[in-house]
Formats: structure tokens, C-alpha cells, sequence
């Protein structure tokens, strides 16, 4: 589903809990991610090692790409023939695997850990702090701190429980 923001000349994907905003800005064309923590609505470039990945894959996709593949070395073929690729066609699939192959190029690359994308990806999917971390292989206090770091674009109310006695 696309929504569109008003400072975003297009968007090129949310995910479907609507959590995720992934968009090309028009003046400066940089790609930037959307979440909510601590009841406010960052923003947040993504990381330049990430963003042909994202661009080409999607957020879904190129998540899962660097959570099996960061670090390491990958090709990217239009058709797939060794053990390696084929561990790339089981993270992203063949069309995935095209689409790489189309924006990098046909040589092997590293594929980056992007963990900031990863720790924000996965907060904007619902997950909490401590699974991100155990997840991305960090800290709690390094996801929290990354999750605050990026442009506050909106502030709201999170629901409280309600406090015992009404006023009579």
C-alpha cells in the first residue's frame, strides 16, 4: 500500500503495518525510514552501504538479505549456478537476486551488516528492544540508542491505563 507524506514526493514502499515509510525526498533525493519509539515518530537517512540494497529489493527483502548475508560476499547473477548464488536466491529469490544484479552489477560485492536499518526495520515491524537485539547480535542499550537517533517528525500519546478513582 503507498500513503503519501508532505514532504515526500514519492514513496517507494511501506510495509503493511503502516510502521515503515521508505521515501524518496524530491530536493535531495535520499532515501530515508520511518519508526515509532518512546511514542514519537522518527526519521532517519538510510545508510549509504544499504541504500542500493533497499532501493533494488525493498525494505522486506533487503532486511532479509542482511540478516543471512552481512558480511559476507555474495554475486549477484541473472542466473543463478553456484552455492553461493543460490544461497542468495534462498534469501531474496531470483528476481531479487535480477534486481541486484541490475543496480550493482555483475561482480561480487560484500554485502553490508546495515544494522541500523536492521534495528529500525525491525522496531517499525513491532519487534521489541530485546528480540532486535538478539536478533542484530548487539546490545539493548545500542538498539535504544539508535532508535532515538534520527529527525523527530511527529509526537503523540501513547494509551495509559486509566488511574484508579474518578474525581467525584
Amino acid at each position: 500500500m503507498l500513503l503519501a507524506h508532505p514532504t515526500v514526493q514519492s514513496t517507494v514502499a511501506i510495509s503493511a503495518s503502516h510502521n515503515l515509510h521508505i521515501a524518496r525526498s524530491a530536493p535531495d533525493a535520499r532515501t530515508h525510514i520511518e519508526w515509532s519509539y518512546s511514542g514519537k515518530l522518527y526519521r532517519a537517512r538510510i545508510e549509504a552501504s544499504a541504500l542500493p540494497y533497499v532501493a533494488a529489493l525493498g525494505a522486506d527483502r533487503a532486511a532479509n538479505l542482511f540478516l543471512k548475508l552481512g558480511g559476507g560476499e555474495a554475486y549477484f547473477s541473472k542466473k543463478p549456478y553456484s552455492e553461493s548464488e543460490g544461497m542468495v536466491v534462498s534469501a531474496i529469490g531470483r528476481e531479487g537476486s535480477h534486481a541486484l544484479n541490475t543496480e550493482l552489477g555483475p561482480i561480487q560485492h560484500r554485502v553490508p551488516l546495515a544494522n541500523h536499518f536492521l534495528i529500525r526495520h525491525l522496531r517499525s515491524k513491532r519487534k521489541s528492544v530485546a528480540a532486535i537485539a538478539r536478533i542484530v547480535r548487539c546490545a539493548e542499550p545500542t538498539v535504544r540508542k539508535v532508535l532515538r537517533t534520527g529527525k523527530v517528525v511527529e509526537q503523540f500519546e501513547l494509551d495509559s491505563p486509566a488511574s484508579g478513582k474518578e474525581a467525584q
